[in-house]
């Protein structure tokens, strides 16, 4: 009988799509750090991986490896708009914002 992999770090690439997936957030991070520079708090990739014994056998252990992100939340400028009779939304035809020019709500002066 071949041996098998021992389960580490170097040999995580084996589980799954865990390592392209951790490979993908990173990447994710960086270029958002890159388009938004200014916003200072930092990103987060966690891997957990969470070792429970087997119920089935006494030498055996169930592991269960999660890959998470976090970013700061991402904000839209504010726009004014206005209800429609259906309760629905519009950008506000008397407004100077816009949507293919955002302005922020705070300069709009009316």
């Amino acid at each position: 009988m071949p041996n098998k992999s021992v389960f580490k770090l170097e040999t995580i690439h084996k589980v799954g799509h865990l390592a392209e997936d951790l490979d993908a957030l990173l990447t994710a991070a960086v270029r958002d750090c890159k388009e938004r520079p200014e916003m200072a708090r930092p990103r987060e990739i966690k891997l957990t991986i969470r070792v429970t014994p087997s119920k089935q056998e006494a030498d055996d252990v169930v592991v269960h490896s999660v890959v998470t992100a976090k970013s700061p939340a991402r904000e839209a400028l504010p726009y004014l708009m206005q209800t429609t009779i259906n309760n629905g939304l519009k950008f506000a035809p008397s407004s100077p914002m816009d949507p293919d020019h955002p302005q922020r709500i705070e300069d709009y002066k009316p």
